[in-house]
């Protein structure tokens, strides 16, 4: 077996379906379509490198990423994983407490994942917010200021391998530069960073692309480096 030293996350063969339940007039009874999500993945997340998949909606992508994070378990493979904490940042808004304010929901998860509480205000500056911001309920959020909530959040993570979902999808430029300023950030620290996107910009970043279609991911393709 690989020596743990040279990952932080390794898949086997990994398989995922899901039942689609749908009603309606052109059904006289439930429809259980079965869905393949993953088919046959396996690979490793190298140590200390900074990887992004890409490939059409219903690729596979996101449901890679809540396995890998422990979300979601798969219906037939291996994952093993060589470190104890992993960050996984959604950009659905549905990741914070509506009724609590961006630094409370903050210091939640902080504690929840024994991250520090101390910076929580100076990461949610960083992240592009408005110091007024910072103790409003986030139902007052807009979809922007709620991804550089999900910033600040990566940025007080301890977490070795951290797992981004589509990190700048709905953000105006100001917000994606903050974005790509926290990824290549987090890069030069040496942290593992597997990124889910569209965006040609972080896939310009990436060390490695994964090419995803239909549930198959293809090899890592290194642009920096040999992998």
């Amino acid at each position: 077996m690989k020596s743990t030293a040279h990952w932080v996350l390794r898949c086997e063969n990994l398989r995922k379906t899901f039942r689609i339940h749908r009603t309606g007039e052109r059904f006289w009874h439930w429809d259980r379509r079965i869905v393949t999500a993953l088919e046959g993945v396996t690979l490793e997340i190298p140590r200390g490198r900074f990887l992004a998949m890409y490939g059409p909606n219903g690729s596979g992508k996101t449901t890679f990423l809540r396995l890998a994070a422990g979300i979601l378990e798969p219906d037939s493979g291996r994952i093993h994983r060589a470190v104890e904490e992993i960050f996984y940042g959604p950009t659905q808004e549905r990741q914070f407490y509506e009724r609590l304010t961006g630094y409370q929901n903050l210091r939640f998860f902080a504690r929840l994942s024994a991250d520090p509480v101390s910076g929580i205000e100076e990461a949610m500056l960083r992240a592009g917010l408005e110091r007024d911001a910072i103790h409003q309920p986030v139902w007052t959020y807009s979809t922007g200021m709620r991804i550089r909530l999900s910033v600040a959040r990566a940025l007080l993570t301890r977490a070795s391998l951290l797992l981004l979902d589509e990190p700048t999808r709905s953000i105006d430029e100001e917000g994606r530069a903050i974005v790509l300023a926290m990824i290549r950030g987090l890069a030069r620290k040496g942290r593992s960073i597997m990124v889910a996107t569209h965006d040609p910009e972080v896939l310009a970043e990436a060390e490695g692309r994964i090419e995803c279609r239909a549930g198959r991911f293809g090899a890592i393709q290194y642009t920096r480096g040999d992998g």
